[in-house]
């Protein structure tokens, strides 16, 4: 209802405020998730326009305002597709645009030595917040995770930190990242995947098995990754 309510609001918006539409017929696209990569950006407004790459395919987004910049990675699902549509604001036509609610922004893994690394490996900047969270019961910290992470692979383990990251519905899952103050050799910062829905900056405890070299597919690799983790508490 959400979702409907959004299209026919940016429809009428864009109506009223930025030009006809030339195609009225919209088609709604129903496809599966969708990760991209941002080529342009172009704000408008209250809009955010977006040419992006899905392989080699590429199409424009218009997103409520966001800030992102040009080699960012997004994912995206759904959406309606605008054809011939033109923007009174920025003064030209689109062959086709996909309106969209939001997107999800994820930060691109690096690759060094051949190797690709993940959000909590070299290479990719993840600030470290000042916490310091006293373990619950039966949990152990990052840094001694961290440590002795050949120990715990496929083990089940429970964690306790504040959550500083938070994307939801991404490839089926709500991913989390969790930090407790700790750290070893500046890996500081487990993620965490979970069909649990959860605010930034909450405290909380998660139980779930601890995976090493995890390659989901996308550019989506982990050295250490907590799966289908249970909230506790």
């Amino acid at each position: 209802m959400k979702q409907l309510y959004f299209i026919l609001t940016i429809i009428l918006f864009f109506t009223c405020c930025k030009g006809p539409l030339s195609s009225p017929g919209a088609v709604d696209t129903k496809s599966g998730l969708h990760i991209v990569i941002v080529n342009e950006v172009l704000q408008a407004g209250e809009y955010t326009y977006l040419n992006v790459s899905e392989k080699r395919k590429k199409i424009w987004l218009a997103v409520p305002l966001i800030q992102v910049s040009k080699g960012d990675r997004l994912s995206y699902t759904g959406g309606l597709e605008m054809t011939d549509f033109y923007s009174k604001e920025l003064k030209r036509t689109f062959p086709s645009v996909l309106l969209l609610e939001n997107v999800n922004t994820e930060q691109i893994p690096v690759k060094k030595d051949g190797m690709i690394l993940s959000p909590n490996g070299i290479g990719v900047k993840t600030e470290k917040i000042d916490v310091s969270i006293v373990p619950g019961e039966g949990c152990i910290s990052i840094a001694k995770l961290m440590e002795a992470k050949g120990g715990y692979s496929g083990k089940t383990i429970r964690v306790k930190g504040i959550i500083t990251k938070y994307n939801p519905s991404i490839l089926g899952k709500n991913w989390i990242h969790l930090q407790d103050g700790t750290q070893f050799n500046n890996a500081f910062d487990l993620t965490i995947t979970t069909d649990s829905q959860l605010v930034i900056g909450d405290t909380a405890t998660f139980e779930g098995k601890i995976t090493l070299k995890k390659d989901f597919g996308y550019g989506y690799f982990y050295d250490v990754i907590m799966e289908d983790g249970k909230l506790i508490k």
